[in-house]
């Protein structure tokens, strides 16, 4: 489950992460599956796992997102709290962001979302941590949990790449009328000419998408103004890195 690499049931050695994504045409992101390759045989084993909880708190089971009942088990899952603990590996572990990335990086998706969730239990004004689940989530394509995560970011200090990243999340889920407010928003707050030219062409791409035709064009206009080129094809959303 992503808490430790797949073991091949052919060759019964460790797998190597291979890749994550969304299940395949699942809308309810509450499922997401990781990849895991045998460096002996070449076999893909795909893990399926739950998102866990998007906002966690005190009171959320950091493996399946449930709220605990005090002294009781998980309705959820049936774990209790020391239990879900100690299978995502959280206990004893170094809870901060750069661990949880790292856990990432090898393809501990679990592991890593659960260091994040206890830590924003803890204490829930650690923005950077709001935006590594975002950025995670993004990648995934849970695009609804990463718009959540960018928004309780955007609440503790206002950022621009972040509210790109949370734009680009909202036009993903198809929510573009959220996501042109979020562009208006970043147009008036901000200065800098790259970030205001990366607004005007992403909140024209979802005007265009609801059928605000001239309304998009006038975007695109004030995009190839501000970046002094000829056309605004190929404009695509910035996603922070």
């Amino acid at each position: 489950m992503s808490v430790k690499p797949a073991i091949c049931k052919e060759c019964g050695v460790e797998g190597t992460f291979a890749k994550v994504g969304r299940f395949p045409d699942s809308t309810d992101e509450r499922t997401y599956l990781v990849g895991w390759r045998c460096p002996r045989c070449g076999n893909l084993t795909a893990d399926m796992c739950p998102v866990g909880p998007i906002e966690a708190t005190p009171r959320s089971c950091l493996n399946c997102g449930d709220e605990l009942a005090d002294g009781e088990p998980c309705a959820g899952c049936g774990m209790t709290a020391t239990e879900a603990h100690a299978f995502l590996a959280v206990e004893g572990a170094r809870g901060d962001v750069e661990a949880a990335n790292a856990a990432f990086e090898r393809g501990l998706y679990r592991h890593a979302f659960a260091l994040l969730d206890s830590l924003l239990a803890d204490d829930p004004t650690q923005r950077d941590a709001w935006v590594a689940k975002g950025r995670r989530y993004q990648r995934i394509g849970l695009v609804r949990a990463a718009a959540r995560s960018y928004e309780r970011a955007l609440a503790i200090r206002r950022d621009a790449l972040v509210e790109i990243a949370l734009g680009c999340a909202q036009e993903e889920a198809g929510d573009h009328e959220a996501a042109i407010r979020t562009y208006d928003a970043l147009i008036e707050y901000h200065d800098a000419a790259g970030h205001r030219a990366i607004a005007y062409g992403n909140q024209a791409n979802s005007l265009s998408a609801l059928g605000r035709f001239e309304e998009a064009a006038s975007g695109y206009l004030r995009l190839s103004t501000s970046c002094r080129s000829e056309t605004a094809d190929g404009v695509r959303c910035l996603l922070t890195e």
